[in-house]
Formats: structure tokens, C-alpha cells, sequence
């Protein structure tokens, strides 16, 4: 997908108000100056849905300690460096899936084929203290790990079903520069996916013979 153009700046407020307003998100004066500030220097969808996500960790005592980067890669680059920091491995195994397979990955797609990625398992069994005989991915944390990153992903949808993907251009580079330029972790999850596909698709012919 393309990088969405730069907007003007009545439409890039309006935005902005209208995304802290879905998000349920209601500024102190303070901090409400320092967002509209922020998109004022930097009016590009992608910052202002940043900017919005940045806000979340605000209190309404903060005050502009946590001052917003005004470049929307730097912002976007501490955004994933905290996820990194929160998730490891997880984290990056799963958004070099998603950009691996393009077209996006349905939620239980997704949790099945993590769950096929040995560093995947490793980190989440550490985390949670598990056994790594674990069958599948524990649902409650999935689900947690998956509201955690939802503002880098969007809905889609793929042969009738709702798939997620990366929500926009500039995250799916990042995401190719920070994770899937090392080509044998590439390889590796490559691998996977199509391991994946190979027997669902296997599966699938199975139940269409019975």
C-alpha cells in the first residue's frame, strides 16, 4: 500500500479529535496543545494515528514530560522499540510474519502459525513460566499481546474470511528494514507459512474425499 499523502491542517485537527474521541481519550488543556501541536508540524494520517496511540500513555497529571517525537519515523521507530522491549521475540516473529504473508493472516492463523516459530514459544513459555510441551498458544495472553499491537494492524479481508495486516505503508517498511532484512530469519518464517498453508491445504482435500 502507498504512504497516504499530507493533510491540511483543519482536516488533520478534525482527525485528530475525531480519533481521541473513538479512542474514548479525553486531554488535559496542556496535553491537547502539545497533539495539536505535534499534527500541526507533522499533518500525515500515520502520525495522527500515532500521536493518538502515544496519548494512551498520558495521565491526567502528565504535563508534557512525554512529549511527542516530531518526526513520524522516530515516533513510530520508539513505538516498536517499547514492543520489542515488552514482547521479544514475539513481537517481531509475528510482525515478519505479517508482512511475510502480504495478504494479512486471520486471528487463529496467526496464533497457530506463532506457535509453529520455536522463539516463539520459548518467549511466551518464559514469560508466562510454561512448559514448552505446550500444545497451542495460551488464548487470554494472545489476546492480550494482540490488543497491544492493534494500532499497527487493520482488518482485511481474504477469500470471505476478515484477515489482519499491517495498517500502513510505512510501518510494512519498517518492519521489512528492522526484521525481514536478515535473510536466514526470513527464510525461516517463510518456511513456516508455507508449511502451514501446504497442510490446511492437505487437510482440506482430505474432508472434500470423505
Amino acid at each position: 500500500q502507498a504512504a497516504l499523502p499530507r493533510l491540511g491542517e483543519s482536516e488533520a485537527r478534525q482527525l485528530l479529535f475525531n480519533a481521541l474521541a473513538g479512542d474514548g481519550r479525553k486531554l488535559t488543556e496542556q496535553q491537547l496543545f502539545l497533539a495539536e501541536a505535534a499534527v500541526a508540524e507533522n499533518a500525515r494520517p500515520l502520525y495522527i494515528h500515532l500521536v493518538v496511540q502515544w496519548t494512551r500513555a498520558w495521565t491526567s497529571v502528565d504535563t508534557g514530560s512525554e512529549r511527542v517525537a516530531a518526526d513520524g519515523n522516530r515516533l513510530l521507530k520508539d513505538m516498536f522499540a517499547g514492543l520489542e522491549k515488552k514482547f521479544g521475540d514475539l513481537f517481531l516473529e509475528c510482525m515478519r510474519l505479517l508482512y511475510v504473508a502480504g495478504i494479512g493472516l486471520t486471528e487463529r492463523e496467526l496464533r497457530e502459525v506463532l506457535w509453529k516459530v520455536p522463539a516463539v514459544v520459548k518467549c511466551v513459555s518464559s514469560t508466562l513460566h510454561l512448559s514448552q510441551t505446550v500444545f497451542e498458544f495460551p488464548h487470554p495472553y494472545f489476546s492480550y499481546f494482540l490488543s497491544e499491537i492493534a494500532f499497527l494492524l487493520v482488518p482485511a479481508f481474504c477469500d470471505g474470511q476478515e484477515t489482519l495486516r499491517i495498517a500502513f505503508a510505512e510501518m510494512g517498511d519498517l518492519v521489512r528494514d528492522r526484521y525481514v532484512a536478515t535473510l536466514p530469519r526470513l527464510i525461516g518464517s517463510t518456511e513456516v507459512l508455507l508449511e502451514f498453508f501446504k497442510q490446511r491445504h492437505l487437510r482440506a482435500q482430505e474432508i472434500g474425499r470423505a
